[in-house]
């Protein structure tokens, strides 16, 4: 039987955006507008940073930033919420005006409408009927202001919400820039402002999936528990696997009397270096494997280990299932790939009557 993983990604944004139709401009409040202005009007992260600004408007993004990052190394700042924080300047903004917002299809979810909402106020919305296109991953939605905006007040143009994709689909290569664009009108071009930021130097992005080799401890010729024999750890690159990464396997110590790494090996067989460890603690054993120096992108590493069994007779209360666990180095990792195969579980031990009915004799 395979063993189970556990993923803990969030999933990204289902099915397709919908074909470009003629904007309908909306006063007041909208269906989807309430929904809209309840998560955009938390209180701002003190990391959102102002744009650039024209005489008019300053317009800056609400609520901080994520790290992006692409295949070949580089990283994004890309605002967390689609849309912006508008604020107006001397002269205010005509009736008219429109502002419109440009963004990658692949990284944001557009809410059902598009707002601009001022405190507890919807002063306008449009259904979110976005332009996309497919070969650059642009998509651009524009809402129309249906009346002056005054001078000295702040707005909040709310369109959605940042959705990164899971792994393998988590790394974007040439994000498209999240824009505003401002125009009054009886202007020829419209003001843009660019809320998304280059990363900076960042490490390359690096991801670990495990895998194990089962076997099982039995007794009375009809119970059994579980226990990986062999664990490997696949670094997916396209950056290294840090050192000071762990293998972590925890076994309950009611059938184990003892869990110890033999050895690690490389792709090429090559013995890897790495600190051991074991514990007994809380009913568990556990033993740990430190990586020493880096593991390169594609290669395979393979842990051994070491199982001593307990005598036992008869059917247990409770069985802890086995545990395997990947563990990034302490310090922070925003680099870090989430595969969704960092740890690994089985649920099929055979250690009382009815895990025995369920599951069978081994």
């Amino acid at each position: 039987m395979s063993s189970q993983t556990d993923r803990s990604l969030d999933d990204g944004p289902a099915g397709g955006l919908p074909s470009v139709e003629r904007r309908t401009v909306l006063r007041g409040a909208a269906v989807g507008a309430a929904a809209v202005a309840a998560w955009w009007f938390a209180p701002a992260s003190a990391a959102a940073q102002p744009g650039p600004h024209s005489a008019r408007l300053t317009i800056r993004s609400k609520r901080g930033a994520r790290l992006i990052h692409a295949p070949d190394g580089t990283a994004v700042q890309m605002p967390v919420e689609l849309g912006a924080l508008v604020t107006v300047r001397r002269g205010g903004l005509a009736a008219g005006s429109t502002l419109t917002l440009e963004w990658d299809t692949r990284l944001y979810a557009v809410a059902p409408v598009v707002a601009l909402l001022r405190g507890g106020t919807t002063v306008a919305t449009e259904a979110a009927r976005p332009t996309v296109d497919a070969t650059t991953h642009t998509t651009k939605a524009t809402l129309v202001v249906p009346e002056p905006l005054a001078p000295g007040r702040d707005y909040v143009l709310a369109a959605g919400t940042l959705v990164t994709a899971r792994y393998p689909d988590d790394l974007v290569a040439d994000p498209v820039p999240l824009t505003v664009g401002v125009r009054e009108p009886d202007d020829q071009e419209a003001t843009i402002t660019v809320l998304s930021r280059p990363g900076g130097a960042t490490p390359p992005p690096w991801g670990a999936q495990l895998g194990a080799a089962w076997q099982r401890a039995g007794w009375d010729e009809e119970y059994s528990a579980l226990h990986p024999a062999l664990v490997t750890v696949l670094a997916v690159g396209p950056g290294p696997v840090p050192s000071g990464s762990r293998l972590r396997i925890t076994l309950d110590s009611q059938v184990f009397a003892d869990v110890a790494v033999t050895g690690a090996f490389d792709s090429s067989g090559r013995e890897v270096p790495g600190q051991a460890r074991r514990s007994h603690a809380h009913g568990r054993l556990t033993a740990t494997w430190t990586a020493i120096e880096p593991m390169a992108a594609g290669d395979r590493l393979s842990v051994g280990l070491d199982v001593t069994t307990r005598p036992l007779h008869g059917e247990l209360p409770w069985l802890e299932p086995p545990l395997v666990q990947f563990v990034a180095p302490s310090r922070r990792n925003d680099s870090q790939r989430l595969t969704g195969q960092e740890s690994l579980t089985r649920a099929d031990d055979i250690y009382s009557q009815a895990t025995l009915e369920e599951f069978g004799t081994f």
